[in-house]
């Protein structure tokens, strides 16, 4: 029996399902429901709090001293935040929750950011409170060591920050021999062997990866990243001159962040008639609907499904609109420009007037 520890919310990335299915892992889940008769793995889900960062609170009370694999979201692809997990690891050695360093596997879900954390500046890594990792700079700058331990993995795509055409990813093995775990012997071809589940595949997105980076280098991959971050930063402080209405989610250090309604402010939606249309217009349609840098609405925060309250319902029978635990993520991509930003600009600005008109 091994245990896997990952963040809840609505959007949980499917691929840890997935792996489980591909690797004949039956598991039980701590979400209320029965997905297997005899499990051999137990999934245990983090609720995602209301600052957007996983909830470890309540684990050491739930993990047995079994093999765990932490699932560690380097960042959220829905907030732009960094899981804080380091420290709560420590936390459940001095509980004697998990005796055995050995029985470890922490993977990192570096998908987007391990194309954009590398880059930044020791300053903006104070945000994240409780970094993962600390890329130490030199005057040959590289990708750094990992300062925590129990990193045994991390898996990156190169065709989100790395600028790179589909299918690029990459997953790198932090420990000697890693790759024997899933190593088999290509009979038929002499001396050869297979680590990937893909097998026979184009060369295609290597080729391009090589010549991306070739042609960028460390300094051409930190101008980008700096750009979008600066642009992002714009995005970031123009919301919060509206604190009346929109929160920022957590403290987002990545071109990618995510806001939602203040209470206050879904309190007032209730009841009054006028300003739920306002936002359907004024929000939804010439906000986010118009513009490709907001994704339309997720929901985060939540606790498992059988946690969950039921959805309200009108009497006709449609279901009520409900902003609480909504979030619109916005992802600030290299190819976002300040033109786009002063579109969005005056598109929110005209709502914060037609909400303000009418509260």
């Amino acid at each position: 029996m091994i245990q896997i520890v990952a963040p809840w919310c609505d959007v949980t990335h499917y691929s840890i399902f997935k792996a489980l299915n591909l690797l004949g892992l039956t598991f039980t889940g701590s979400d209320g429901y029965e997905h297997s008769k005899s499990p051999v793995a137990k999934l245990h889900y983090v609720p995602i709090g209301a600052d957007g960062y996983p909830d470890y609170s309540k684990l050491s009370n739930e993990l047995d001293n079994l093999p765990t694999i932490f699932i560690i979201n380097a960042p959220s692809i829905n907030t732009g935040l960094v899981d804080n997990i380091p420290n709560k690891i420590k936390e459940l050695y001095k509980k004697g929750t998990i005796i055995d360093n050995n029985k470890i596997w922490a993977h990192v879900d570096g998908a987007f950011g391990m194309f954009f954390l590398p880059f930044l500046e020791e300053n903006d890594y104070k945000q994240i409170g409780d970094p993962i990792w600390t890329f130490y700079q030199t005057e040959k700058p590289k990708l750094g060591n990992l300062y925590f331990p129990h990193v045994k993995s991390i898996s990156v795509d190169l065709h989100k920050m790395g600028l790179i055409p589909y299918p690029a990813g990459v997953i790198l093995i932090n420990e000697k021999n890693g790759w024997k775990y899933i190593e088999r012997m290509v009979g038929y071809i002499a001396g050869h062997s297979d680590n990937t589940l893909l097998g026979s595949r184009p060369g295609a997105a290597v080729t391009s990866a090589y010549a991306a980076i070739k042609e960028l280098g460390y300094m051409g991959y930190k101008e980008i990243i700096v750009k979008s971050l600066k642009l992002t930063n714009k995005f970031l402080e123009y919301f919060n001159q509206f604190d009346e209405v929109f929160e920022i989610v957590g403290k987002p250090i990545t071109n990618v962040f995510a806001i939602k309604f203040k209470q206050e402010f879904i309190n007032k939606l209730k009841d009054n008639i006028r300003l739920q249309e306002i936002v359907k217009f004024w929000w939804i349609k010439r906000c986010v609907k118009d513009y490709t840098i907001v994704d339309t609405s997720l929901k985060v925060g939540f606790l498992p499904p059988d946690k969950q309250k039921p959805k309200n319902k009108k009497e006709s029978g449609k279901e009520e609109k409900n902003y609480e635990g909504m979030i619109w993520r916005f992802v600030i991509m290299p190819h976002v420009t300040d033109k786009v930003f002063n579109e969005f600009k005056q598109a929110l600005y005209n709502f914060i007037q037609e909400v303000r008109y009418n509260v």
